[in-house]
């Protein structure tokens, strides 16, 4: 049977095959700032498996550099030197979530 085209679904985005891989599987950790934001925590070296909580998928939706600080737990050796070169672009994405996240609790003070 064919689909109306003005039914709800149709308005509905479909995701693309490069925003469903960079979901993080398997065991991942975040190698970004500690940092709160609306009272969730995002804590530099927090651990997580097969998936992230709805904060922090929120906030990688908001922010889609955010993924790049979670990292699978093998390649955390690379990403901490990695970090620690502030030319690098992971150094530079952290820097940048950092700034952002310092924006909108300014924002969110006025």
């Amino acid at each position: 049977m064919a689909r109306n085209s003005s039914s709800t679904d149709a308005t509905k985005p479909e995701p693309t095959p490069a925003a469903q891989s960079s979901k993080p599987t398997g065991t991942i950790m975040y190698v970004g700032p500690s940092l709160v934001e609306d009272g969730t925590p995002f804590s530099h070296g927090h651990i997580f498996n097969n998936g992230l909580p709805a904060a922090w998928e929120a906030k990688a939706l908001i922010e889609p550099e955010f993924r790049h600080l979670l990292v699978p737990v093998a390649k955390v050796g690379k990403a901490i030197a990695e970090l620690k070169d502030p030319q690098s672009r992971l150094s530079s994405v952290s820097r940048a979530v950092l700034e952002a996240s310092r924006k909108r609790i300014k924002e969110g003070a006025k």
